[in-house]
């Protein structure tokens, strides 16, 4: 059985506009963001894309983009919430206006805001991605009812969770194999990868196929790309604050 995973940033929020750290706040696209989710699946439907299961954060910012793309993109329309894929939890930060304070005090002092720790937030994401793909012999995936050997996975989740999922869980921790590109990028250092720009609806694949023991053998395809999006889609000048405040602690 091989998988494609399509993993999707949702549309740029009212939140994003106003640079504030979103974390599980429930926030909307704004116009912009809609339409990028819109281009987005129109893109899909253009490269002859279709997926088989949609799964998102249970965030509406992410909800919507999954129903927009899947609209033109999906063998079913339906879409899987899942609140493992959320954003990093702030604590009391939470919905505060993104400055070097808040930088400061998420690098230094996160457990005294009530702020999710990195642990936590990779071991939820990791516990979705186990869930989709079990290791153990014999056991069965909510995927097999594809009932296909390729099976394509779109998910859509936030700026923090395609960062660490990708790049921490996968790559790094679980030896995940990468293009030369990115393994370039990589040798600069993982602080460095992990500022690199993650837009609202930027595209990252990931590959893997079961091997006979049970495991999984995965390869990154793409990561964080915007060659889909027109220029008046994308803001190049946009501060990913949740990215930013996850990537550095």
């Amino acid at each position: 059985m091989k998988v494609i995973f399509t993993i999707v940033r949702h549309g740029e929020t009212f939140g994003n506009v106003a640079k504030i750290l979103q974390g599980h706040l429930d926030t909307k696209l704004s116009e912009r963001g809609v339409q990028q989710a819109i281009n987005t699946g129109k893109y899909f439907e253009r490269v002859g894309q279709k997926f088989d299961f949609c799964f998102s954060s249970d965030l509406e910012r992410a909800r919507k983009t999954g129903e927009l793309i899947m609209e033109r993109a999906g063998e079913a329309k339906q879409v899987h919430t899942d609140p493992r894929l959320r954003e990093h939890f702030p604590g009391s930060l939470q919905g505060l206006p993104w400055g070097p304070k808040l930088f400061d005090i998420l690098t230094t002092s996160a457990g005294d805001v009530g702020a999710e720790t990195v642990d936590q937030f990779e071991a939820r994401l990791c516990d979705f991605w186990d869930y989709l793909l079990p290791s153990a012999t014999g056991s069965t995936t909510p995927l097999d009812s594809a009932g296909s050997h390729i099976v394509n996975v779109l998910i859509v989740t936030h700026g923090g969770p395609v960062r660490r999922l990708i790049i921490s869980s996968l790559v790094i921790k679980r030896g995940y194999s990468v293009p030369s590109q990115l393994s370039q990028d990589l040798q600069l250092g993982v602080p460095q990868f992990l500022d690199r720009r993650v837009g609202n609806c930027c595209i990252s694949k990931v590959r893997v196929e079961r091997r006979d023991d049970g495991n999984w053998d995965g390869s990154v395809l793409e990561y964080a790309s915007e060659n889909h999006l027109d220029p008046e889609d994308t803001d190049l000048n946009e501060t990913n604050v949740d990215n930013i405040a996850i990537s550095n602690l």
